[in-house]
């Protein structure tokens, strides 16, 4: 991955941002089971950081007792390597969490890099929720346990899409598996979503050259199914979409 750089953070330290990131942080978990006052408090009060793209957020092979959720931006997890070499396993996407512990999960020995420029929150005081147990916060814990099994789906889903798809129906699915996630958090309008991502980044977590994958975005297009704008990535029919990818919405939307 030629765009990773060395770590450069800066504080973003304002109110907004803070109320912000506790929006975003309250509608992913939330949509995975009921928060309580105390909790939407305790996302609202999580400070936020800024990342350049490519910047290591979390390097595993260092001792980190951070927890981050994703405010804005987009980040991933990457198989260890050397940097020529990585493959992008799962996608952090606004409202996702890493580093937190909920729930037993290899991936927290990969580390994360910094796709886009991104602000991160600080959600070391959840980790420490969650390792304590606090009955106070059982259903913000509950919520972050479906959230890291939901990251395990999306590694199931990345593993599928390379393994046992061809190049149409593998972007069709990735697309799907966006418009879900993103507007889980409210960031689909019209059915439509913004990507931060440079093609070149998009063809290397679909396993495609940069020739192959803007092929087959032509024949999406050409198909009605999708649709593009400087990023925008307008999908006119998502049921029709989620038919030709064969893509389990079910499975995205309901943990055990």
């Amino acid at each position: 991955m030629s765009f990773l750089t060395s770590t450069k953070v800066a504080p973003v330290d304002t109110v907004g941002v803070r109320q912000l990131g506790g929006s975003v942080a309250a509608r992913r978990l939330g949509a995975l089971g009921p928060l309580t006052p105390d909790d939407l408090r305790l996302l609202n009060s999580m400070r936020g950081r800024s990342f350049d793209p490519g910047a290591t957020i979390e390097d595993p092979s260092e001792p980190n007792e951070t927890g981050w959720m994703v405010l804005s931006g987009w980040c991933a997890r990457m198989s260890s390597g050397a940097a020529t070499h990585r493959q992008i396993t799962t996608i952090l996407l606004p409202g996702d969490g890493f580093g937190i512990g909920a729930a037993p999960w290899a991936g927290d020995r990969l580390p994360v890099y910094a796709l886009s420029p991104c602000v991160l929150v600080d959600a070391t005081v959840l980790r420490q929720l969650v390792r304590l147990r606090s009955p106070v916060h059982a259903k913000l814990i509950e919520a972050c346990r479906k959230a890291a099994w939901l990251e395990q789906i999306y590694a199931l889903n990345q593993i599928s899409r390379l393994g046992g798809q061809n190049a149409f129906c593998r972007v069709a699915h990735f697309l799907m598996e966006l418009y879900v996630r993103l507007d889980q958090v409210g960031l689909v309008r019209a059915n439509t979503f913004v990507t931060p991502l440079k093609q070149q980044i998009l063809a290397e977590i679909l396993g495609l050259s940069g020739v192959h994958l803007n092929r087959t975005m032509r024949l999406l297009k050409h198909e009605g199914l999708v649709s593009l704008s400087r990023g925008a990535i307008h999908i006119p029919d998502p049921t029709r979409l989620s038919e030709v990818a064969q893509f389990d919405r079910d499975a995205m939307t309901t943990p055990p």
